[in-house]
């Protein structure tokens, strides 16, 4: 699929580029790491672990051990945990047996655990550290400073850690001190490491997410950056070079504007003018921002005694139909004026003509109850994006307009690394399906159709929480590797880097921290006879490679460096002001263009060149050019663009390259850049159908002007043989009413012509038509 695509291929070719300088960096990142985890681990090993007493989690220290040191014992909880009398837990496997059913310790049996058989699954209590993980060791240290580093779960740990005993170790974290506590802790001696343990997190949130997590992104970003510059071929390019093929790209893909063309019928042309006004679209923006203000007041509240309420509802029903009124009127004038085929053109009235087909459906349905299998609600909501079309009538929103090209722009290459997202995500969804599919398993938890049921159990206790189940914190009915989709669910939301590492301790085996509650090795689902193992594998290490190779590649490559990667750099190039061809100037260029081809044909006459750079503000036109460019610097100017003419026509796409290279072109080099833009040359619209240029606009600018002054000179000739006299000034030209009874045939254009030529206009202006009020320019 990958090899098939060549846009796909450029993303994969960026991902893996990017790992090797992830790599490297990743280095520098554990060589912190480990000296905090050495730091953390000296400060807070052996501190973090508690007593589990489940029969007694609900008492008030959640255990029948009581937090503090016994100094008349000389005895930590550790040892008073241990001391306690043990008792066995009621659980049952798969197949019904009890798990302290004395098989299980049977050297015999095909489900021979050990001589202890089941007993960490069943005796308690028992001395275990939490479930996200401790310090006692440099590996934990390492994975949960990572965890930390990640902002997964943080407060947790570190109250945890603020609960800690401040002198000795393998006390049971409690937030009360012995003069705090109530019962004064029954004598026993604890003071809480809060100052200590905040400090020391605070510390490590700041290095080591504010910084070096923050540095792994921007290595991404870097690294994305680099390819993206060798795959475009700028790394072999100066940078004014590398400017010059962005502004060729940028003007290969501008296309002119389009304005509605007027109706040939008189009675039509009222609601031409009126729709396409701006004034007609900020009144329709108006309208939808105050339907957005009434859907704002919606509110629910199950009370049947609260008539504000039926109040509210009822002005919402009302003004739904007010404002539906107002999107038909709108639709109907665009009908009258527009004409269908100009009117389903534009592909905002598309959305609009069926927002308004479905919202008449609903009221229709509604009165007869019946109900859309869309909800109606959904309808006026999706209504509200049509507030964005009012960017284009506000043409000092520049920061606003450039947000919006900004994601136009980026959506194509958002989509090819959305694929990629996927592929990747549904190679780990099959993997974590086949190795953790059981994890948690519950009987009835898997139906033929991938949803949940009601468990079974057998009378008593069958299970120890969650309600008759072994679902845990995080791997439960909601996220689990069990179905195809619920596995691209639960890895979609690991990518977000939401509760990635729960999941991961969850996917851990029995021994790691309350794991032991909720599963053992024939608690799985029965296949072929075989009761398979509910915990997780490999004590762990698959899950930690999965998740965090998993957290790696999707949450810091893909989403925080890809993703961002393409955003940033189209921001950049629209959005900056730094560079010779901005984006404002190529959409200056397209709308002084409609006003000389307002049906966006891409060819205008070749005299309207003049008056166009005339109307341009720099950098492409000389408009309010302090001091004024004279005639001859004007003649000088169109020389040096050299835009070809085409019998009397120049192309929009060559007199905007022409007018951008005249600002900031430079020579390149011939790679495969350029290579595609030549090829995208040959295939710019009408181009091949116009005449082969034999000269360019300014041949045909001056063969114009010396036509006009021939006609001229030889208009005052002949008017001087008709007077008797050798030279007439142009106070001293005939009016037009004289020459139409002129026998020698001088016209009042030709007069036009040469009034032209005195007063140095250079071209006319543009037609009337060109110049309607406020079309749709899209």
């Amino acid at each position: 699929l990958i090899a098939r695509m060549e846009n796909m291929r450029v993303v994969v070719s960026t991902l893996l580029g990017a790992i090797p300088a992830v790599g490297i960096f990743a280095l520098v990142l554990l060589l912190f790491v480990i000296i905090f985890a050495i730091l953390f681990m000296q400060t807070f090993g052996g501190k973090l672990g508690y007593c589990l007493d489940p029969l007694y989690s609900d008492s008030v220290y959640e255990s029948r051990v009581v937090p503090g040191y016994n100094n008349e014992l000389e005895q930590n909880d550790y040892e008073e945990c241990m001391a306690l009398p043990r008792y066995n837990l009621t659980r049952y496997n798969t197949a019904g047996v009890e798990l302290t059913d004395p098989r299980f310790a049977d050297p015999n049996d095909r489900y021979y655990n050990g001589e202890d058989g089941y007993n960490m699954y069943t005796e308690f209590p028992q001395w275990v550290n939490p479930d996200f993980g401790h310090f006692d060791n440099v590996a934990t240290s390492v994975l949960l400073l990572l965890e930390v580093a990640c902002l997964e779960g943080w407060p947790d740990v570190m109250y945890r850690v603020m609960d800690t005993d401040l002198k000795r170790n393998y006390i049971n974290p409690y937030w009360l001190s012995t003069e705090q506590d109530p019962n004064g802790l029954y004598g026993q001696e604890h003071l809480p490491n809060t100052y200590f343990g905040a400090f020391f997190f605070v510390v490590w949130i700041v290095l080591g997410c504010f910084v070096l997590l923050n540095m792994v992104i921007g290595v991404v970003l870097d690294s994305f950056n680099q390819i993206k510059q060798e795959n475009d071929g700028l790394t072999m390019m100066t940078e004014e070079q590398g400017e010059w093929v962005k502004a060729q790209k940028a003007i290969m893909a501008s296309r002119p504007l389009k304005q509605a063309t007027p109706p040939k019928e008189p009675w039509r042309m009222p609601a031409f003018t009126l729709v396409t006004s701006n004034g007609f679209d900020l009144a329709i923006m108006s309208i939808i921002v105050l339907n957005m203000f009434f859907m704002c007041i919606t509110t629910w509240d199950p009370s049947p005694f609260n008539d504000d309420i039926k109040v509210l509802a009822e002005i919402t029903n009302v003004s739904n139909l007010i404002f539906f009124v107002f999107y038909v009127v709108e639709m109907i004038l665009k009908f009258v004026g527009l004409g269908f085929r100009q009117y389903f053109k534009d592909m905002w009235n598309q959305f609009d003509f069926l927002l308004v087909l479905l919202s008449a459906l609903d009221i229709a349905f509604s009165s007869n109850s019946v109900t859309l299998p869309i909800p109606p609600a959904l309808l006026r909501v999706v209504r509200m994006f049509r507030v964005v079309r009012i960017l284009r009538i506000l043409k000092t929103a520049k920061h606003l307009r450039t947000i919006i090209t900004t994601i136009r722009i980026s959506i194509p290459g958002l989509y090819n690394i959305s694929i990629l997202l996927f592929i990747v995500m549904y190679i780990y969804a099959v993997i974590c399906m086949n190795l953790f599919w059981q994890i948690n398993y519950t009987p009835g938890d898997i139906s033929p159709f991938g949803g949940a049921s009601s468990p079974w159990h057998l009378g008593e206790a069958f299970y120890y929480s969650n309600d008759n189940s072994n679902e845990g914190d995080f791997v439960n009915r909601n996220a689990n590797f069990r179905t195809l989709p619920n596995s691209l669910l639960t890895l979609f939301r690991c990518a977000t880097g939401e509760s990635f590492n729960g999941i991961m301790h969850d996917m851990m085996a029995g021994a790691w921290g309350s794991n032991r509650l909720r599963c053992c090795p024939t608690c799985g689902a029965e296949i072929d006879g075989e009761l398979n193992d509910s915990c997780g594998p490999a004590e762990g290490f698959w899950s930690l490679l999965l998740m965090l190779s998993y957290t790696i590649i999707m949450g810091f490559i893909i989403l925080n460096g890809l993703f961002i990667g393409v955003i940033v750099d189209n921001f950049t190039n629209i959005g900056s002001e730094n560079k010779a061809i901005t984006v404002e100037s190529i959409e200056e260029f397209r709308e002084v263009w409609l006003m000389f081809d307002p049906k966006g044909t891409f060819t205008i006459p070749s005299h309207s060149l003049l008056v166009i750079l005339q109307k341009l503000q720099p950098p492409l036109g000389i408009a309010d050019v302090k001091p004024p460019l004279s005639r001859a610097e004007m003649l000088q100017l169109l020389g040096k663009l050299d835009i070809p003419d085409h019998g009397g026509q120049i192309h929009f796409l060559e007199t905007l390259t022409a007018l951008s290279h005249n600002v900031c072109g430079v020579p390149v080099p011939v790679c495969d850049t350029t290579r595609r833009l030549q090829r995208s040359v040959q295939k710019i619209p009408v181009l091949s159908k116009l005449e082969k240029p034999q000269h360019n606009a300014l041949t045909n600018y001056l063969v114009s002007l010396l036509q006009s002054r021939w006609r001229g000179y030889v208009m005052r000739k002949q008017y001087a043989d008709h007077v008797g006299d050798s030279y007439i000034n142009d106070e001293e030209l005939p009016s037009p009413h004289q020459l139409r009874t002129d026998p020698h045939g001088t016209s009042a254009s030709d007069v036009a012509d040469t009034r032209q030529a005195k007063n140095n206009r250079v071209s006319p202006a543009p037609p009337a038509n060109g110049l309607g009020g406020g079309g749709d320019a899209s």
